[in-house]
């Protein structure tokens, strides 16, 4: 049965290693959550490892430029994993045991333009679907692009088969402060309408165990995640041995759990506050 907590003194010392979600616990997109820097603070304080793990489809250092925009010190934690840079190591590892062509033609969704999980790999880019080997979604791009109009785009290459890597799984993300389908609604999306789909980052061990190797120890019995996503952070978490702690104040709030074991967390909290 899961246990409400006011704040992580009520649990912090069960716990060496401390492994935090991005978006809908540390910030929105646009500004800090009350409450995060103390938080971050105390857990520094009393020696605990840190590590930012998030379904970002950008590699790590656009994410930590971007938490350091929002006021984030690189002392705050000691590693930031994200699902791009998973899908940069896969796609390298594909690469060199050749299940991946050098020069395959590789169709991007993304925001921003982002190619930041090709950087530096024998993959050309191309804006045309008919001339696309793979399919990578990293991100999207509500505020300006309607759903149905990238499902427009994308479902004759689901018809074709043609493999698709999602760098991203968030269902969900913050647009203009709304809720609105993420990259892992569009890759479900397509996979709906025939189309092969990796996954990569959150709740796929991989991405877990990435971050876990680089925290002194690593130990997942003495870790604990923490997010608003009973499917990607909780059951994620606990796939590899892991505690979660339930963010209702996120993405996820309103989530009934329903006696579900399977995606139970260990603990409940409304926001991460100290």
């Amino acid at each position: 049965m899961s246990r409400r907590i006011a704040g992580l003194r009520e649990i912090v010392e069960r716990y060496d290693l401390f492994l935090l979600d991005q978006y809908g616990v540390l910030h929105d997109g646009r500004a800090v959550f009350p409450g995060v820097l103390d938080c971050l603070g105390r857990l520094r304080e009393r020696g605990r490892s840190i590590a930012m793990i998030s379904n970002s489809g950008k590699r790590s250092g656009a994410n930590r430029a971007r938490l350091a925009r929002l006021g984030f010190e690189e002392s705050s934690f000691d590693a930031l994993l994200t699902s791009g840079e998973v899908c940069h190591r896969l796609l390298q590892r594909r690469l060199a045991s050749g299940a991946l062509s050098p020069g395959a033609r590789c169709l991007v969704v993304s925001r921003d333009g982002d190619l930041s999980p090709l950087d530096g790999l024998a993959i050309s880019v191309t804006q045309d679907p008919d001339e696309a080997d793979f399919l990578l979604i990293s991100g999207i791009e509500p505020e300006r692009i309607a759903f149905d109009d990238y499902l427009s785009r994308l479902s004759p290459l689901a018809a074709r088969g043609v493999p698709c890597f999602c760098a991203n799984p968030d269902q969900r993300m913050y647009a203009d402060g709304e809720v609105a389908p993420g990259a892992g609604a569009l890759a479900q999306a397509y996979a709906d309408r025939g189309g092969e789909v990796t996954w990569v980052g959150k709740p796929h061990p991989e991405i877990f165990r990435f971050a876990l190797s680089e925290l002194a120890g690593g130990d997942p019995s003495r870790a604990v995640m923490i997010g608003d996503s009973p499917t990607h952070d909780v059951a994620g978490a606990r796939s590899v041995g892991m505690a979660a702690v339930f963010v209702t104040g996120g993405l996820y709030g309103s989530h009934e759990f329903r006696g579900q074991m399977a995606s139970a967390p260990d603990y409940i909290i409304r926001s991460l506050v100290w």
